[in-house]
């Protein structure tokens, strides 16, 4: 086993016993229970609970930030929906940008390798002869819309 190996196994093995530490906390051990469970001081044994403390606590902080921002979007996202869906086309760009970020920000965009493309039927809406090819979005590298890695909704692929 190489060094960086040994190291990594190190770090996991101690990840595991501090969740272990704080999952005793959790249940009403004392440090002294914990700390003879574990084969560590009393001392050890209070480090160990406060670090998950503090890595929970900064996991529920982002969350609460995340939820925060999501509703702040959503409202936005409700203002917009009936302009939008009215056709006013600065409505529907904003609309747009809504829903991206909220896409982004709850990880809904986000493609397991190997997934599924996304393949969307264009019609214009029962109005006419509907185009049945369908279309596949594609991002390449840049994020500006109108850039070269534009979602181009009209490429064929």
């Amino acid at each position: 086993m190489s060094e960086t190996e040994t190291a990594t196994a190190r770090r996991e093995m101690a990840a595991r016993r501090r969740a272990q530490a704080f999952r005793m906390r959790r249940e009403g051990a004392t440090f002294e229970a914990i700390a003879s469970r574990l084969g560590v001081t009393r001392r050890s044994a209070q480090r160990m609970v406060a670090r998950e403390l503090r890595a929970s606590a900064a996991e529920d902080a982002a969350d609460d930030r995340r939820r925060l921002h999501a509703e702040a979007l959503m409202d936005i996202w409700r203002a917009l929906q009936a302009r939008a869906a009215a056709g006013e086309v600065e409505a529907i760009d904003r609309f747009l940008r809504v829903e991206e970020r909220l896409a982004a920000l709850l990880g809904l965009d986000r493609r397991e390798a190997g997934g599924p493309d996304v393949r969307l039927l264009v019609t214009d809406g029962g109005r006419g002869p509907a185009d049945e090819r369908p279309r596949r979005f594609r991002r390449g590298g840049a994020e500006d819309a109108g850039g070269p890695g534009a979602l181009d909704p009209f490429e064929e692929r």
